[in-house]
């Protein structure tokens, strides 16, 4: 150990756990995009050429996602050799990964907010209450960060196999920082009861013709919003602890997001396909998503789904 005097056993191990996280949570998103990526391939580059707000939204998700994962590797562990680490380059990483954490955030958010407007037969009210809800959001959570992110200290730490590379470790973090996950609690509460009160409204389970998309809708919905709450919640508690809990746990809930976000695209077009009674009107393109809506109105209980293709029953 007299060998590494500017590394102490507290940074040491400190240093392994960051590296194993990170290992963990960044083959988790790349095995995700390598077995979807045929589903990508059809669903998204193979659908149209009219290019939507739903692409967009998929591409911050999935490439910023893996970006963000590709980079942590990076940052993180040794397998590169590439970081030569300084107080600069690693402030500078932390500007980033408190920039680019958002983004995927709240484009998860705005897909939610999309499907809440398809449930209550397309309500412009509906929506321009949710987008004014997330820009609310937005506007709280960037005056967080830009107060908060410049007290946290990160320290370039070397490797002692080679000293000329080494990974950035967060040593100090504000505790105020867990509350800039407490907006992100009730945005997402806010879509999670929209979508559950519709869903018993609809009651999905109960129509043969509506079960495949709008169960689809209903469980992605669920699943995505149980992943973003489980994850703030986590770095709620996590900073609060101290800032390796902080640091692991916010690598892993951008792994949470980018995972979650891109199958709430993927899964709604493979069960439109799968259904039989859809038919793809090819001349706007394979159900581009552009704008969908679940209507519960007609007399014989079935659900009229609207996606850039027609639904026929």
């Amino acid at each position: 150990m007299s060998a590494l005097p500017s590394l102490s056993l507290q940074q040491i191990r400190e240093e392994n756990r960051l590296v194993y996280h990170t290992l963990a949570s960044s083959t988790i998103l790349i095995w995700n995009f390598c077995i979807s990526f045929n589903q990508e391939i059809d669903f998204v580059w193979r659908a149209g050429k009219k290019w939507t707000l739903i692409n967009v939204l998929f591409c911050i998700l999935r490439y910023l996602g893996l970006f963000l994962a590709i980079v942590q590797i990076v940052f993180y562990t040794n397998l590169t050799g590439l970081l030569h680490p300084s107080t600069s380059t690693c402030q500078a990483w932390i500007w980033f990964r408190a920039a680019g954490g958002p983004v995927l955030l709240y484009s998860a958010e705005l897909l939610l907010i999309m499907r809440v407007y398809a449930f209550y037969d397309m309500s412009r009210p509906l929506l321009y209450s949710l987008l004014i809800l997330l820009a609310c959001h937005v506007s709280v959570q960037s005056v967080f960060v830009a107060l908060k992110v410049p007290e946290i200290i990160v320290t370039p730490i070397p490797f002692p196999t080679n000293r000329n590379v080494g990974i950035c470790l967060m040593t100090s973090s504000p505790a105020a920082l867990s509350f800039l996950w407490i907006p992100t609690f009730i945005v997402e509460g806010i879509l999670f009861g929209f979508i559950a009160i519709r869903a018993i409204q609809l009651k999905p389970w109960s129509r043969p013709h509506a079960h495949g998309i709008v169960t689809v809708l209903i469980r992605d919905g669920s699943w995505t919003f149980l992943c973003i709450f489980a994850a703030s919640l986590w770095l709620c508690v996590a900073f609060q602890t101290n800032p390796e809990q902080g640091n692991i746990a916010l690598t892993w809930g951008l792994t949470m997001i980018g995972y979650c976000g891109t199958p709430l695209i993927l899964n709604l077009r493979s069960e439109a396909l799968k259904s039989s009674a859809t038919t793809v009107n090819t001349r706007l393109g394979m159900i581009l998503l552009d704008d969908f809506a679940v209507s519960d109105r007609d007399d014989r209980d079935t659900a009229t789904v609207r996606f850039g293709i027609s639904t026929t029953s």
